[in-house]
């Protein structure tokens, strides 16, 4: 639903040029998804289906979800933020969640969230579709 919302608003305000945003964001989210799998062979010495094993399926959703909100530097900049985000967020809730588990799409949407705060609250705006 928000891949919806986000694109049909990026259409209306960039035309077709959107659509090659959310296309290269795929991409570099693919590339940087197959690498961790490649990663997690070479580290474990065997393939394991990666959604059951090191990414739920909601975090390849939300990622896919958020590409046209921002362009390629941006998403890139987000997607690293929200993973050092996310690593932070663990640090200080530690006693709240489980140790082999981390809701990175949760924490990532917070992130998110802070985001649209501050372009609510006037400063420069980071997500080019709103």
């Amino acid at each position: 639903m928000v891949f919806i919302a986000s694109a049909v608003l990026l259409y209306k305000k960039t035309g077709y040029a959107g659509l090659s945003i959310v296309i290269y964001n795929v991409i570099l989210f693919a590339v940087i998804f197959f690498a961790l799998v490649g990663y997690m062979i070479i580290k474990q010495g065997v393939l394991k289906n990666p959604f059951r094993h090191y990414f739920g399926l909601g975090d390849l959703l939300f990622y896919i979800s958020v590409t046209p909100l921002f362009t390629i530097k941006l998403y890139l900049l987000y997607f690293i933020l929200s993973m050092v985000f996310a690593i932070i967020l663990c640090y200080v809730l530690r006693s709240l969640i489980k140790p082999d588990s981390i809701p990175l799409a949760g924490f990532s949407a917070l992130l998110l969230l802070g985001f649209l705060a501050f372009q609510f609250c006037g400063f420069k705006s980071v997500i080019i579709a709103i």
